[in-house]
Parts: C-alpha cells; structure tokens; sequence
C-alpha cells in the first residue's frame, strides 16, 4: 500500500506548462501513470488515454501501433502510453520529490516472494514480505 509522507507541493508553486509527476515511480522506461498535478489542458489529454483506446486513435500515438506490428509488448503498457500521449501532444514533464512510498505486502507471484526472502535472508521463503516491489499487486 502506498503511504504518505508529506503532502504534494503547493499547485501555486508549480508552473501551468508541464505535467508535475513524482520522482521515482517509472517503469519499463514509460512515465509514471500513478500521480499527476496538471492544469486543466493537459489533464483534458490524461484522462482521455480510455477514450483513445475506445476510438482507435491511439493507433496513431503509440509508434508500435502507428507502424502496425507490436515487436516489443512491455512497450504497450499502460506507463509507455502515457510516454508516447506527452510526447506526443509536446506535453512537458517536470519532476517534484516523491511524497509517498511504498510499504510492504504479501507477494503476489512465487518469483516475487522468492526475491524478497532471498534478499532478506539469502535463501528463498514461501509467504515472505515484498517491499517496494512493482509485482507486489495483492493487498489487503
């Protein structure tokens, strides 16, 4: 479960021209689609990636689909599609500190609970906690 440290910056502190995202949080080379600060414009943008995909016009978007072959499909998830609409709408990303984190929970996936105990432990345990994980999606 994510928990809070501080509260985000003050929007009066932040620039109407780029889309404020947390540092950290980034994978698989796309951009975080968890937190966002934006101004009306880009976020009119953000929240229609459903609509996109609803009326194919993320076929012209997403350069995978825009060629018609997907080669690599990690490339097609959810933080690359969010890559690919700023890009491609020149939206500006800008970057404030993380206020939040990630605790620990049960891992979801036999390779996820292996890693963590090996971590902590040097050999592998069933049912162990994963921390800061991105596979650790079962919470309670």
């Amino acid at each position: 479960p994510l928990g809070g440290r501080r509260p985000p910056p003050p929007l009066s502190m932040l620039s109407r021209d780029a889309a404020w995202l947390p540092t950290g949080g980034d994978y698989y080379g796309g951009i975080n689609d968890r937190h966002a600060l934006l101004s009306r414009e880009a976020a009119e943008i953000y929240f229609r990636r459903w609509e996109m995909l609803l009326d194919g016009s993320i076929m012209w978007i997403d350069p995978q689909l825009r060629r018609g072959m997907v080669r690599n499909g990690l490339a097609v998830q959810d933080e690359n599609l969010v890559g690919a609409l700023f890009h491609h709408f020149k939206l500006r990303v800008r970057r404030f500190p993380s206020v939040s984190f990630l605790g620990c929970c049960e891992a979801s996936t036999r390779a996820d609970t292996d890693a963590a105990s090996a971590a902590a432990t040097g050999r592998p345990r069933r049912g162990a906690k994963s921390c800061f994980s991105s596979a650790c999606v079962i919470r309670k």
